[in-house]
């Protein structure tokens, strides 16, 4: 017998959402230790990305879609009436979310502890002339791509509809799409080393993020706060106690998710919006209750191949890889409608791909992700920022997919930004002196 969703008792519910709970407060006590152990204490550290993304994002907020039973909100598929069948996975979801941040919290300080070993590049610093230049160049490159991008989708049904827009990135322009959304960040990072007053930067990042909504992507908004909060801390080093960083994170957090919500063409309220995004752990959980079998890294292997190949080169490119094939076996009418791939939450596809030994998986993953940010903070300059927005998992240049091989696009991305840098200082004469 099953029914909807919706209709469990608020006890059932509860019971089901224990085990992510319990993870949520081991967690961010574990995030809080952390923090206090850096001198001077400060809230906002290389773990915020990671925190906001499993704490809030993948935890906090699907419990409370979960919990507010009452809400009309979509649930795309009917989940079994036996609530120990629910449990389970429930179990399972919570265990690998402290699998993770455990492991990358550890490896993060015991890496920021440590001599450090990174790449020679990565320890130098930029000069303003350089800043400059490199502005100018990714002004007129936004310039040229917004030209291409309105000769395939005309801008003005962009502003009209960005989620549609968003939606069709994946058939032939997602390479316009993404290069696009890399010359705003760019341009956003840029401006935080070129203008120094308050009231400048404001209007920068609303401005920025404006156009970033129109990218239909809530994602590609929420990246700007965290690359202006981790700036402040990592180039500026400025310290935020735990007050600040509550009213920070929640306020712009909340602030920019509501204004993409506020342009999307919907019936619904914007509080309905809101908990619709969130349907991960349900995913998750219909996911869990419904996969045969593993796919044995097929999944993680097509995320981090197809996703850096054009279409527009790569014409033969499969419609559906990675989650979007996972989708298309659970979630198959939404996939094929293009209404957007389903989420399985942040462990979704690992699950999906290792089963028990997804938390081999994702111990691996947290470990090697803390310790590269760690070994990086001892030298605070824009290259090795961007890095470190790569491994965070806020990359300034995506693909619409994560994984490994995004992690070494933005790499070289930082490389080929030091080669900029030295080119511009070769031509102008310029000897620049390192600190």
């Amino acid at each position: 017998m099953y029914e909807t969703f919706g209709s469990y008792d608020f006890i059932v519910r509860l019971l089901i959402a224990t085990p992510l709970v319990l993870s949520i407060v081991l967690s961010s006590l574990l995030y809080i230790r952390y923090s206090s152990s850096i001198s001077p204490v400060s809230y906002v550290n290389f773990a915020l990305p990671i925190f906001t993304i499993l704490i809030i994002f993948q935890s906090i907020m699907p419990v409370i879609r979960l919990l507010i039973g009452d809400i009309d909100t979509q649930i795309r598929m009917n989940l079994p009436m036996n609530t120990l069948e629910l449990m389970l996975p429930s179990a399972v979801y919570g265990v690998l979310l402290l699998v993770f941040f455990y492991s990358f919290i550890y490896s993060l300080n015991y890496a920021s502890n440590s001599r450090s070993w990174i790449p020679s590049f990565a320890r130098e610093d930029i000069d303003s002339f350089s800043i400059k230049i490199l502005y100018l160049i990714c002004l007129l490159i936004l310039a040229g791509l917004l030209a291409v991008l309105n000769s395939m989708y005309p801008l003005e049904d962009i502003i009209k509809n960005p989620r549609e827009f968003y939606k069709s990135s994946r058939v032939g322009f997602g390479h316009v799409y993404f290069l696009t959304s890399l010359m705003l960040k760019l341009l956003f990072l840029l401006s935080l080393y070129l203008f120094k007053s308050l009231f400048a930067r404001i209007i920068i990042f609303i401005s920025i993020s404006v156009l970033l909504s129109f990218l239909g992507s809530k994602s590609q908004i929420l990246s700007i706060f965290f690359i202006y909060a981790l700036y402040l801390f990592f180039i500026e080093r400025k310290h935020f106690n735990l007050r600040v960083t509550i009213i920070l994170v929640g306020s712009i957090g909340t602030f920019l998710l509501s204004f993409f919500l506020i342009l999307q063409k919907s019936d619904f309220s914007v509080l309905v919006k809101i908990m619709n995004y969130f349907d991960y752990f349900e995913n998750f959980l219909t996911l869990f209750t419904q996969i045969n079998s593993y796919y044995l890294g097929i999944l993680t292997i097509e995320s981090n191949i197809y996703s850096v190949m054009p279409r527009v080169i790569f014409p033969d490119k499969p419609l559906y890889f990675g989650t979007f094939h996972l989708g298309q076996e659970i979630f198959p009418k939404q996939t094929y409608l293009n209404q957007g791939a389903p989420s399985f939450s942040f462990f979704g596809r690992g699950y999906a791909d290792f089963g028990i030994l997804s938390f081999v998986y994702f111990s691996l993953s947290g470990a090697i992700s803390g310790f590269i940010i760690g070994a990086l903070s001892s030298h605070r300059t824009i290259y090795s920022f961007i890095i470190i927005l790569a491994v965070a998992y806020n990359p300034l240049l995506t693909f619409g997919s994560d994984g490994f091989v995004v992690e070494m696009f933005n790499i070289l991305l930082s490389f080929l930004l030091f080669l900029g840098v030295s080119l511009i200082q070769i031509l102008s004469n310029k000897n620049v002196k390192y600190h």
